[in-house]
């Protein structure tokens, strides 16, 4: 029984994937709030409160675009607030982009690349302005 890991807790401000979750029976945590009709993701004041009571060791995260400049970047404000209280409230980020978000800009930055590690689902040309910034995980590889 000493090897017992204890099962991950889930935490999302995503609607759709707690419902998901629950049906496979994952513990999870959903994040209130006010929810984006757009995303179905919980924003704002009790969003940002809640995530504020919390600490992650790993976190997973999307993006709407990733700049070698800007970093990752989303194109709603409070989105991007609660991003970045994820990231800081974390030990380790991961944010999955797939190759259509690299070199795009959106409104609202989230974070440095330095601050995360990407995963993505092919190599891109522009790769290594990239790597010199962040480590990239591609989708496949080991």
């Amino acid at each position: 029984l000493g090897n017992l890991q204890p099962a991950p807790q889930v935490v999302t401000n995503s609607v759709h994937h707690a419902s998901q979750l629950a049906d496979l029976m994952v513990p999870v945590i959903i994040i209130g709030g006010q929810v984006k009709l757009s995303t179905n993701a919980t924003i704002g004041a009790t969003a940002a409160e809640q995530l504020g009571q919390l600490a992650f060791d790993v976190s997973f995260l999307g993006a709407d675009a990733v700049n070698t400049d800007m970093g990752i970047m989303t194109p709603d404000l409070e989105e991007a607030t609660i991003k970045k209280l994820v990231i800081n409230r974390s030990n380790k980020v991961f944010v999955l982009a797939d190759n259509s978000k690299f070199d795009r800009v959106a409104f609202a930055k989230v974070s440095d690349l330095a601050d995360i590690t990407l995963i993505t689902d092919k190599s891109l040309a522009s790769a290594p302005a990239y790597q010199s910034k962040t480590d990239i995980i591609v989708g496949g590889e080991s």
